[in-house]
């Protein structure tokens, strides 16, 4: 077994909400915030230093009249029990299983649930009390309570995660974690002040421009390459920002950690994978380590934790020969089953084989898999209008070395101990399985994803 102090974890996901209006600016009081702050560009108002701060020297900043006003006025972070936190973290598990359920079935895919969390909980905040739409977003998101409940539960998920933090030692790498929100309007579609106040439970950064087109989608598309270190450069496509386009929802979550023990390189050979469309050949990678382990009739989990061990990797490999694809073994099992065999998973020794892969990103759209399409057709569905897509882009890669990985989404709208014993268990996965990385003491999950061969 080798200890591998430089072994990282480092992923990424992006999820921007996009609003465009035909019906001009939103009603209601507004609210705005002081823009002459200390240290701040006099162009653009925004922090050097900060997310974002490297985009104040582009001309594109000064063509649109960028702002960063701050945060929205109000208080935050908040606090909620454990058991609540719980009950986020299982309404995120049970929205990630769905996506792989409904999102192009026997291919490789990642997800952020946690900035998923964070920029539907965003929008839920602006959405509109008894619209269509925002019953939709309470079913998607699978929401254990409603209404403030979700931004005081959203609000202290984001607080536990970026306290996760931490510092280097003389042998070990640090733990590196953040989740950025921000929002984007124009100077004429400001947002309420009700809802200003329930954006600043989750930290949201109040962006302002002056005028829509390309520039701006330059300048956005910086914003979300510096506040996820350079891994998501260009990120919203050519068609964004539509002429009608009236705001962006913005989260960033980023992780980078070393594993508590790593894999050796040198025992890493190429082994056959019996993936969903034929057997290939794969690099395994191979570590005996100790770990939590579960076996139920249906599958094994494995997790496998990071520096610190608030952080772990699950995954969780279907039992052999009882489904004929992982589609239908994620048809047949529910969240909780997963849930259950975290919470039962006990430290034991395991012989671990684990693909080394890449997952290539790929931009899908998310509404169908969401079940928003009800947001697609009421104008007045948000403050900023409706939506018209939830688009979603990944890319994670596995090896010796660690993990990378990088998500986005897009939503558009319009409006409107002991010493080493003998391996009890061998965790082989040779055959597609799902992964998931999470915080341990409430099982939030942070990003998830499938890997199929």
């Amino acid at each position: 077994m080798t200890n591998l102090p430089n072994y990282k974890v480092a992923c990424l996901c992006v999820l921007v909400g996009c609003f465009i209006t035909a019906c001009g600016a939103a009603s209601g009081d507004t609210q705005t915030t002081d823009t002459g702050t200390t240290g701040t560009d006099t162009d653009t108002g925004t922090e050097t230093g900060v997310v974002g701060g490297m985009c104040a020297e582009l001309p594109e900043a000064s063509e649109i009249g960028w702002r960063d006003n701050g945060v929205f006025p109000g208080e935050g972070p908040d606090s909620a029990s454990p058991v609540e936190l719980s009950e986020l973290a299982e309404a995120g598990w049970a929205t990630s299983v769905n996506l792989l359920r409904t999102v192009e079935p026997g291919k490789n895919l990642a997800l952020g649930p946690a900035s998923l969390q964070v920029a539907m909980g965003m929008t839920y905040a602006i959405s509109t009390p008894g619209s269509d739409c925002r019953a939709a977003i309470e079913s998607a998101m699978n929401y254990p309570a409603l209404d403030d409940a979700v931004h005081v539960r959203t609000s202290a998920m984001i607080d536990l995660t970026k306290g996760l933090k931490l510092d280097a030692s003389d042998d070990e790498d640090p733990v590196e974690i953040d989740m950025v929100a921000s929002v984007w309007t124009l100077e004429s579609t400001p947002i309420p002040a009700d809802q200003q106040t329930k954006l600043a439970r989750y930290g949201a950064h109040n962006n302002t421009v002056s005028s829509v087109g390309t520039p701006l989608r330059e300048l956005v598309n910086c914003y979300i390459e510096d506040a996820s270190r350079g891994l998501l450069p260009d990120f919203l496509p050519q068609s964004s920002p539509n002429q009608q386009w009236s705001g962006y929802l913005l989260g960033v979550s980023y992780l980078k950690a070393p594993w508590l023990v790593g894999f050796d390189e040198n025992a890493t050979a190429d082994a056959a994978f019996f993936g969903d469309a034929g057997q290939s050949t794969v690099p395994l990678m191979r570590e005996e380590l100790d770990a939590r382990y579960a076996e139920t009739a249906e599958f094994s989990l494995l997790d496998l934790p990071l520096r610190g061990q608030d952080l772990a990797v699950a995954f969780i490999l279907p039992t052999q020969d009882l489904y004929p694809s992982l589609a239908d073994f994620t048809d047949a099992t529910a969240p909780q089953d997963y849930i259950d065999a975290l919470d039962s998973a006990a430290m034991t020794r395991v012989d671990v084989s684990i693909p080394r892969f890449t997952i290539d990103a790929q931009t899908i759209g998310l509404i169908a898999g969401l079940g928003l399409e009800a947001c697609m057709s009421d104008f007045g569905a948000t403050s900023l209008g409706a939506i018209a897509d939830v688009f979603h882009g990944a890319s994670v890669s596995l090896d010796e070395k660690g993990v990378e990985a990088a998500a986005a989404s897009a939503g558009e709208t319009f409006i409107t101990g002991t010493g080493p014993l003998p391996s009890e268990y061998i965790f082989r996965a040779d055959r597609p399985f799902i992964f998931v990385i999470h915080e341990v003491s409430t099982n939030t999950p942070l990003y998830a994803g499938r890997f199929t061969g």
